[in-house]
């Protein structure tokens, strides 16, 4: 018998799940507290996969389980469920390209939950894995496919290799996609302009959308938006924090959704693609969204995972929110903390406790600004980017307005040991939230810094 691919979602504070990949059609069974729970698989729908809800579990509670697939394939894990209140520990990464030893530092925090902000694997130049006694050809994405099964095989194959894998199966786990996971990072910027030499790359994006949406089980359904509600952003609270994750490469994920679907930094017909995943010309659901739910928050925190960087003046690309001004500025004042003559909170302004965790770029970072990039936006604003969990690390550029510390090494393909195997941390307690970048050895790289209780400006 072989071990199964499985790993945990994002539970409740009385329930969690299971996501279980089966190589055979039939019943599997989760065995936990004293409990089976159980699903059908089925081979031809979805690559086998089926999440496994846990009920009838207490807050803050750690339990072990067992998987068994419908051939006996069988394996162990540990989930737990979120606490109603109180402090809570979150880890966050991206630009994972293989690598061990950083998902065991991260399992070695012990974290509430961990999130993948995109890239979890590098999709390009082929690959060749055997998963579950099952062979796959070498596979290469390089450009984007338009095979639903090869977008399958390579979430599958990366998700299977061993600590990262271990980690998933032992801690809550979410993602989200970004550019690598259908790897049109690596081609022409014209990919999708209409007449151009690639505009046939436009069907790799349903394509990418069936298979990633197959691996992303295990994340909350998006409930908030009627006529949008897909997994590529959602929110979930945890004890004294509410954590709200977004989507950069994807928003939405049927056909008439399809300019809302391009990744950001594309151009189409003239028109820039949004920093959160919209087209200039699209309705702002994500933006919308992100918007209302921050304000209408009653966490003591608000955490913000996104797979891109907010703040960053020097060495900007088209991934950085910094070239989307208007947007930046938009979603930015919500959090601000100005006041008006009478010294209380202007309209737009979300009751405080809010960071921002950022992936993607390779220049591990810490980054904070009060004024806005267009003329009379004011807000406050803490984002720490922690990235990459494994592969080089590249030079930031000059300081900036934004910065408070940064990476300023040159590019290292590498990389200094120092600046390997980059993860966040954000860690709250009563009186205030604090994130800090972390390497491979569990040092802590720059600053730790924070925001209190109430305010979204860095604590001094």
């Amino acid at each position: 018998m072989g071990w199964p691919l499985f790993w945990v979602g994002i539970p409740t504070t009385t329930t969690a799940s299971v996501v279980v990949r089966s190589i055979t059609t039939g019943t599997v069974t989760v065995n936990c507290n004293g409990s089976p729970f159980t699903g059908d698989a089925d081979t031809t729908v979805q690559d086998g996969l089926i999440e496994i809800p846990i009920t009838g579990l207490s807050s803050d509670t750690k339990y072990p389980y067992t998987v068994t697939n419908p051939n006996g394939d069988t394996g162990t894990g540990v989930l737990r469920t979120f606490p109603v209140s109180g402090d809570v520990k979150i880890a966050w990464y991206s630009c994972n390209n293989a690598g061990d030893i950083e998902h065991i530092r991260i399992m070695n925090e012990d974290p509430h939950c961990v999130i993948c902000a995109g890239d979890i694997g590098y999709f390009a130049g082929g690959r060749s894995w055997n998963i579950e006694g099952q062979s796959y050809p070498n596979i290469s994405l390089t450009g984007g496919s338009t095979n639903v099964d090869d977008y399958r095989r390579a979430q599958a194959a990366y998700r299977a290799i061993t600590y990262g894998r271990k980690m998933r199966e032992n801690f809550p786990f979410a993602f989200v996609p970004d550019d690598h996971e259908w790897d049109i990072n690596n081609v022409a910027w014209d990919i999708f302009e209409p007449g151009g030499p690639y505009e046939y790359d436009l069907n790799i994006i349903p394509a990418f959308a069936e298979g990633t949406t197959d691996y992303m089980l295990g994340n909350p359904p998006n409930i908030d938006s009627p006529g949008d509600a897909n997994p590529f952003y959602f929110r979930f609270e945890c004890g004294d924090a509410e954590l709200f994750v977004l989507s950069a490469a994807m928003h939405g994920i049927d056909d008439t959704d399809i300019q809302k679907m391009l990744r950001d930094v594309r151009v189409v017909g003239g028109n820039n693609i949004s920093c959160i995943g919209r087209n200039a010309g699209a309705i702002r659901n994500q933006e919308n969204w992100l918007l209302a739910r921050l304000a209408a928050s009653t966490k003591k925190y608000k955490i913000v995972i996104s797979p891109k960087q907010t703040l960053k003046a020097s060495y900007v690309n088209g991934d950085s929110w910094s070239a989307y001004p208007d947007e930046m500025d938009r979603v930015l004042q919500s959090i601000s903390d100005e006041t008006d003559t009478n010294g209380d909170p202007l309209p737009w302004a979300v009751s405080g406790g809010t960071m921002f965790g950022t992936g993607d770029w390779h220049s591990p970072g810490i980054y904070r600004s009060t004024a806005g990039a267009s003329v009379g936006q004011t807000y406050d604003h803490v984002a720490v980017n922690a990235s990459p969990l494994a592969g080089w690390t590249q030079n930031s550029g000059p300081a900036s307005e934004y910065t408070i510390y940064h990476y300023e090494g040159v590019d290292d393909a590498v990389g200094i040991p120092e600046y390997v195997g980059i993860y966040g941390v954000m860690e709250t307690t009563s009186e205030k939230i604090t994130a800090k970048i972390k390497n491979w050895l569990g040092n802590v790289v720059g600053p730790p810094v924070s925001v209190n209780a109430g305010e979204n400006k860095l604590a001094v």
